[in-house]
C-alpha cells in the first residue's frame, strides 16, 4: 500500500514536495518519516486490532459452547463415534492456536509486526484444524461449526487488512536508511584509508630524504684518496679473477675431452680388478675435473691416461676403430701438456687474488662503504614496501569510491520512488 492510503485516510491532497537535504540531515529526516508513518499505522490499526480481539473472543466462546454440547441422539452410531472422538481434539486445537495471541494486544509498531506474524500462524492453524479434526463435526453440530467457520474467515480477512496497512511504504524509508548506513560505513573506511595513505606518503618522504643523505655520503666517500686506492685495488682484483677463470677454463677444456674414455675405462678397470685407487682417481676427475687437477701432486691423471693407452694398444680395452684413433690422439696430446706449468700459473694468480682481497679488506673505507650500502639497500626495501602498500590502498580506495557512488545513486532512486517527494541530496564527504 502506497502513501495514498494515508492521503485518503487523513484527507491530504496528493502534492509533491521538493526537498534539498544535506547528507548529514538525511538520516534525521528519514528517521522522522519512519516514526511518523509508524505512528499513523499504529493509529489506523487500533480499531482493527480491537475488532480482531472481538473475533478471537467470539471464536473462543463458540468453541467453549461447542465443548459443552452433547452429541444429538439422531446421529448414526458410526458417525457418532467419529464425532465424539473428533470434538475434543477440535476444541483443544482451536483454543491452543488462539493462545498464541490471546491477551497480547500490541501497543507499539514493533509489537504490531510481531502480532501480525503470530496472527497469520493462528489463522493458518484454524484452517488446518477445521479440515483435520472438524471434518465430520457438522454431522452433529452444523450450526456451531458454521458459526466458527464464518468467524475464522472474518479473522482471516482482518489479518489480510492488517497486513496491507503494516505493509505500507514505510519499507522504502527503512531501506533508504539501510543504504545510507552502508554509505557511511564506506565513507568511514575511505577516510581510514586516506589516513593510512597520508602516513605512508609521509614515511616514503622520510625514507627518500634518508636515501638522498646516504647517497651524498657515499658520493663524498668516493672522493676520498683511500677510496680511490680501494677502487684501483678492486680493478686489479677483477683482472686477476678474470685471468683465474681463463686458466680454469683452459684446465676444464684440457680434461673434458678425456672424460668419456675415462668413464668407459672405469667400467673396464672395475671388471679387470685394477684396484680401488685408480677407480677413486677416475671418479674424482669425472666429478670435479678442475679441482682434482689442481690438487693432483702424484701425477694421477698422467697415470690414468697411460693405463688407458696401454690397455688400448694391448687390445684389452677395445674401442671402435674411429674412436680408438681419436682417444689415442687425445691421450698423446694431453700427456705432452706441461701440467705443472698450468698449475703454477693458477697458483700464482690465486695467491695474487688472495693478497688483493686482504688488501681491499684492510682499507677502513671498505667497511664504511659496506655499511652505507647495507643501509641504502634496507631503505630501498622499505620504500618498495611503502610503494606496494600505497598501490593496494589506491586500488581499494577506487573500489570503495565506485561502491559509494553506486550506493548514492541507488539511494537517490529509492528516495525519489517515495510518493509525494522529490528529493535531492547534497553529499558531504
Amino acid at each position: 500500500m502506497k502513501l495514498d492510503f494515508f492521503d485518503r485516510l487523513f484527507g491530504r491532497e496528493k502534492k509533491e514536495s521538493s526537498l534539498v537535504l544535506d547528507s548529514d540531515e538525511l538520516a534525521l529526516w528519514l528517521e522522522r518519516q519512519v516514526k511518523s508513518r509508524r505512528d499513523e499505522i499504529r493509529k489506523e490499526c487500533k480499531p482493527l486490532i480491537d475488532e480482531i480481539f472481538i473475533d478471537l473472543e467470539e471464536i473462543k466462546t463458540l468453541t467453549l459452547d461447542l465443548e459443552e454440547l452433547e452429541c444429538p441422539k439422531g446421529v448414526p452410531k458410526k458417525a457418532r463415534k467419529i464425532v465424539l472422538t473428533s470434538k475434543p481434539a477440535f476444541v483443544q486445537g482451536i483454543l491452543d492456536s488462539m493462545a498464541m495471541v490471546e491477551d497480547k494486544k500490541p501497543s507499539g509498531y514493533d509489537e504490531l509486526e510481531k502480532f501480525h506474524e503470530d496472527l497469520q500462524v493462528v489463522v493458518s492453524s484454524l484452517g488446518k484444524i477445521a479440515i483435520s479434526h472438524g471434518r465430520y463435526l457438522p454431522i452433529a453440530f452444523g450450526d456451531e461449526i458454521e458459526a466458527i467457520r464464518r468467524k475464522s474467515k472474518k479473522l482471516f480477512e482482518r489479518s489480510k487488512e492488517l497486513k496491507e496497512i503494516i505493509g505500507s511504504d514505510i519499507s522504502l524509508f527503512l531501506e533508504a536508511l539501510e543504504r545510507l548506513d552502508e554509505i557511511k560505513v564506506k565513507l568511514k573506511e575511505l577516510k581510514g584509508l586516506d589516513t593510512d595513505k597520508s602516513n605512508l606518503q609521509e614515511k616514503l618522504k622520510k625514507y627518500s630524504e634518508e636515501r638522498s643523505n646516504l647517497e651524498k655520503e657515499i658520493d663524498s666517500l668516493h672522493e676520498t684518496r683511500e677510496f680511490k686506492e680501494l677502487t684501483k685495488t678492486e680493478e686489479e682484483l677483477k683482472g686477476v679473477r678474470e685471468k683465474l677463470e681463463s686458466v680454469e677454463l683452459e684446465i676444464y677444456n684440457y680434461i673434458n675431452p678425456l672424460k668419456r674414455p675415462m668413464k668407459k675405462f672405469r667400467k673396464f678397470a672395475e671388471v679387470k680388478g685394477y684396484g680401488p685407487e685408480i677407480l677413486k682417481n677416475i671418479d674424482g676427475y669425472m666429478q670435479n675435473p678442475v679441482d682434482c687437477f689442481l690438487l693432483d701432486k702424484d701425477e694421477n691423471l698422467e697415470n690414468i691416461l697411460m693405463k688407458i693407452r696401454k690397455a688400448i694398444e694391448a687390445g684389452d680395452f677395445k674401442l671402435k676403430g674411429k674412436d680408438r684413433g681419436k682417444v689415442l690422439t687425445r691421450i698423446e696430446s694431453a700427456l705432452n701438456i706441461d701440467e705443472d706449468k698450468l698449475r703454477q700459473r693458477h697458483l700464482k694468480l690465486n695467491s695474487l687474488r688472495e693478497n688483493l682481497l686482504k688488501r681491499t679488506e684492510s682499507f677502513s673505507v671498505t667497511e664504511k662503504r659496506k655499511e652505507l650500502e647495507r643501509d641504502l639497500e634496507h631503505l630501498g626495501r622499505e620504500m618498495k614496501t611503502c610503494e606496494d602498500e600505497l598501490d593496494k590502498i589506491e586500488k581499494k580506495s577506487e573500489n570503495i569510491e565506485g561502491d559509494t557512488s553506486r550506493g548514492r545513486e541507488e539511494l537517490e532512486r529509492k528516495l525519489n520512488s517515495i510518493e509525494g517527494y522529490k528529493i535531492k541530496v547534497n553529499w558531504k564527504d
